[in-house]
């Protein structure tokens, strides 16, 4: 499962920016006025435009983070839940995605533009998302292991 979730979002983010590159020239367009615009833009930082032009630093980081969560994974796989599995994938694919990026072109190609955040990219989705169910996952375990009910979870 962790590596079937991984490639799927290497490959939707590798397709998707190569697209972009061959099509956009820079371009933009609107979706939805005043909310969502695709939007051609090469970031040579990490999020939020952070560290512009460290591509050496965050190529490092982003290995490191990406074979640290890799092992952590098949080390622990047996005491994962499959969402912690899947939470840790979508990390792990969405920083390949970026860091393949990085390694061939120096730059990270955005271009999701929703106007109330810096554009971003379907890895960095994939991160986000990855992030967000992995907090959900280790609370569920937590309640789990203390045998807390998940809010919201009933007696029948």
């Amino acid at each position: 499962m962790f590596v079937i979730i991984a490639l799927v979002c290497i490959a939707a983010d590798q397709i998707s920016k190569a697209y972009i590159e061959s099509r956009m020239n820079f371009n933009r367009f609107t979706v939805i006025p005043k909310i969502l615009d695709i939007a051609h833009v090469r970031n040579t930082g990490a999020a939020f435009g952070m560290l512009k032009g460290r591509t050496g630093l965050l190529t490092v980081v982003t290995c490191l983070m990406i074979l640290a969560l890799t092992v952590y994974v098949f080390v622990n796989k047996k005491n994962l839940s499959k969402l912690e599995i899947a939470s840790i994938a979508l990390i792990c694919g969405g920083g390949v995605g970026n860091l393949i990026s990085r390694l061939r072109f120096g730059y990270v190609t955005d271009f999701i533009d929703i106007h109330i955040l810096p554009v971003f990219n379907l890895a960095d989705i994939c991160i986000t998302c990855g992030c967000a169910l992995l907090v959900v996952a280790v609370l569920i375990s937590d309640f789990a292991k203390q045998g807390i009910k998940p809010p919201g979870e009933i007696d029948v």
